[in-house]
């Protein structure tokens, strides 16, 4: 490649990048911000200790009683009659949650929960995480058998909607059952709210303030390109979503060490005065959007057009 074409392709590429500032952050954050906020609306939990009913149930966790697991699991899980330890792992960016206690040898259906007790104050998570309950006292006695439904509802897809997820734990009380020995620990945030739910519950609830509340400063975040949507976006769970380091790793190591390696050919043969205007426009765009996140037949799309 000669030198004449290899200033050529500098040109070309300072003239792509020159119309891909164009392209705003507020203009990606309008386009791509909502999307993400709704994937944290359907978002799903699990309970890693003592276990669930099941623990693959995630197309239809939004079925109640049960996240659509409409059968007992045996052995069922032993329950302490003094309280056992129980943690739930939450995807959500903000949730309203609340535990309740079947009695009863076959709790499968809704009707089977609807006098189902609260056995833990309606509680509040600020944010994605372990969610940790030390001593759960389901308040029965040795050789009762029942199931722990826990239901979590977040913000739906619009103001006044709200998405409910499920999952439940078969137990029977026993002196077997464990008591806390740090089984599980807490990295989220929790607030308990007694007096804003009768008798502890969530489930006949149907306008939920907090909610609301948190839809709309998510609509707010997601119309403009302010600080407010960085901290919004700071709490979510990407952990589920195909954007994980080893793939952004290798579409840098595709496009950024190629185009790199373009830039590097061209300054060394160009003149000081194009290496001089390559190196100071990439620096200043650098900041507006990288060169990493777009395919590499782009560049060879550039090198054919020359």
């Amino acid at each position: 490649m000669d030198s004449l074409r290899l200033k050529n392709l500098v040109k070309a590429l300072e003239s792509f990048f020159e119309k891909l500032q164009l392209i705003s952050l507020s203009m990606i954050a309008s386009k791509f911000l909502p999307l993400l906020f709704a994937a944290t609306a359907y978002a799903h939990f699990r309970i890693p200790f003592p276990g669930e009913r099941n623990s693959t149930n995630f197309p239809t966790q939004s079925e109640g009683p049960c996240g659509g697991s409409n059968f007992i699991r045996q052995p069922r899980f032993e329950w302490n009659p003094n309280g056992s330890p129980i943690q739930i792992y939450s995807h959500h960016n903000f949730v309203i949650g609340g535990i309740y206690f079947c009695e009863g040898n076959d709790c499968l259906t809704t009707a089977d929960f609807v006098d189902a007790n609260a056995v833990y104050d309606p509680f509040h998570l600020h944010k994605p995480g372990n969610f940790c309950i030390p001593s759960l006292d389901l308040d029965a006695k040795t050789g009762t058998n029942g199931t722990i439904q826990v239901a979590l509802v977040g913000s739906g897809d619009s103001e006044d909607e709200y998405s409910w997820t499920y999952n439940c734990v078969d137990v029977t009380i026993s002196k077997e059952g464990p008591v806390f020995k740090n089984q599980c620990s807490n990295n989220t945030v929790e607030i308990v709210y007694v007096d804003d739910f009768p008798n502890g519950d969530i489930k006949n609830v149907t306008d939920f303030t907090l909610l609301d509340e948190y839809y709309e400063g998510t609509v707010s975040a997601t119309g403009t390109a302010d600080p407010y949507s960085t901290m919004a976006m700071s709490g979510m769970d990407m952990s589920g979503m195909d954007m994980g380091s080893s793939s952004t790793s290798a579409m840098d190591m595709d496009m950024g060490s190629t185009a790199s390696s373009a830039m590097d050919m061209a300054t060394s043969t160009g003149s000081s005065t194009s290496s001089s205007s390559s190196s100071s426009s990439s620096s200043a765009l650098a900041p507006a959007l990288d060169i990493s996140y777009f395919p590499l037949a782009s560049l060879f799309g550039f090198l054919l057009f020359i």
